[in-house]
């Protein structure tokens, strides 16, 4: 199976490269691989002597997850840490400036490159956030005598993982040293598997929505005056036309809309599928029309204070980006149907704090009742959720520093 799993992963590896002739995100994850090891040799040095904890992020969302286990992970300076990332969207928008911290890309996962990085590295201890699951590396890992961790991990109970021709690999999440579940249902899913090295953690995006939130510095001001400021959180193509159809229904408001990705080349189609005068944030803090948009990485999370509503996008695709984002200021959230595989999303909803439209022609229709709710009480319910809901934290950082 192992032979088949890298023989895929080859194919898949020449696929991104055949995209690089037309995909700019292909490009950077070649680019960005090249002569990877060579450049890393000379400052792996800056780590020596120290315990080296290797984090694994997927892209910039799953860092997000990852800073709070660095910040207090940080404050031991026997700690160094590698960060890794697989996607360019974590890698070319996080940028650290101190010797203790290596950012890296994840090698393509066959069991060559993953002994090569292993090998140089030296990582006493690593930590995959959420649902990377890189088999050639969990193998490299476990033959080095290497513990590894998973962390806010969800499981559905009809999860591939637990299909027969997986075998092979579920023992490898097996042979992790702890896996820290997103809650408890996840935590018997893989109990009823066999599971013996489970505990709960929590969601860690808690922990970061709370500290966004005191150190908001991002601002943004419209030199239009309206009644309110209709947010749009991490939207894609597929959602475009609806928010034009809520800018339309509401035109004594302002707009705040945030693409999934913010390339040049996303903003000119957002643009042209709104059809309408835009101010881009990135041009300045005032905006000049009623429609800003915001085409920066990592502003956003800060920006969500300015908004009376918020519609969280991608719930009608693979399911909804950080709605705890705009909910940690109190603010009413909206957000797609697919929320099965995002526990955090369900109990959101089932608690009151999050709703969930089941076709987009909804959508202005609950912004118009979310906008008129009763605001003392949602934000009394919001704030005890959030004063009550933190991770285990202390119980990841415990076992990483010993």
């Amino acid at each position: 199976m192992f032979f088949i799993y890298s023989c895929l992963i080859l194919l898949y590896g020449g696929f991104i490269r055949l995209a690089t002739l037309f995909s700019p995100k292909a490009r950077d994850w070649v680019k960005g691989r090249k002569n990877q090891l060579t450049n890393l040799k000379p400052r792996i040095n800056s780590l020596k002597g120290q315990r080296r904890i290797w984090l694994h992020a997927a892209s910039y969302g799953e860092y997000e997850m990852a800073k709070p286990i660095v910040e207090e992970l940080y404050k031991d300076k026997r700690n160094a840490f590698i960060i890794s990332f697989f996607s360019p969207s974590g890698f070319e928008n996080t940028t650290f400036n101190d010797d203790r911290i290596l950012k890296i890309y994840l090698p393509l996962d066959t069991f060559s490159n993953q002994k090569k990085i292993v090998d140089l590295l030296k990582p006493d201890k690593v930590v995959f956030i959420k649902y990377d699951f890189w088999f050639n590396l969990l193998r490299v890992l476990y033959l080095r005598n290497i513990p590894y961790y998973y962390t806010s991990l969800h499981l559905n109970a009809n999860s591939y993982l637990f299909s027969f021709i997986m075998k092979p690999f579920i023992e490898l999440l097996r042979k992790s040293k702890k896996i820290y579940c997103h809650n408890e249902e996840s935590q018997q899913i893989l109990i009823g598997q066999q599971f013996q090295n489970t505990t709960i953690l929590g969601d860690t995006r808690i922990e970061q929505a709370l500290r966004s939130k005191k150190g908001s510095s991002s601002e943004l001001f419209w030199s239009t005056t309206a009644e309110k400021v209709i947010g749009f959180g991490s939207v894609i193509p597929s959602e475009y036309a609806a928010v034009q159809q809520v800018i339309s229904d509401f035109p004594d408001y302002n707009f705040m809309i945030a693409p999934h990705d913010v390339d040049a080349k996303s903003i000119i189609i957002l643009k042209k599928a709104l059809a309408l005068p835009c101010h881009q944030y990135s041009s300045g803090t005032t905006s000049k029309e009623r429609v800003c948009i915001i085409d920066t990485l990592g502003d956003l999370k800060y920006l969500y204070r300015y908004c009376d509503i918020v519609y969280v996008g991608a719930g009608f695709d693979k399911g909804p980006h950080n709605v705890l984002e705009p909910l940690v200021y109190e603010i009413p959230t909206i957000c797609g149907p697919n929320i099965e595989k995002f526990p955090m999303a369900r109990l959101l909803q089932k608690e009151g704090f999050l709703t969930v439209v089941s076709q987009l022609s909804e959508l202005s229709t609950m912004i118009r009742e979310g906008l008129y709710g009763d605001k003392q009480y949602f934000s009394e319910k919001i704030k005890s959720f959030f004063s009550q809901s933190n991770s285990k934290m202390d119980v990841l950082i415990e076992e990483l520093n010993s």
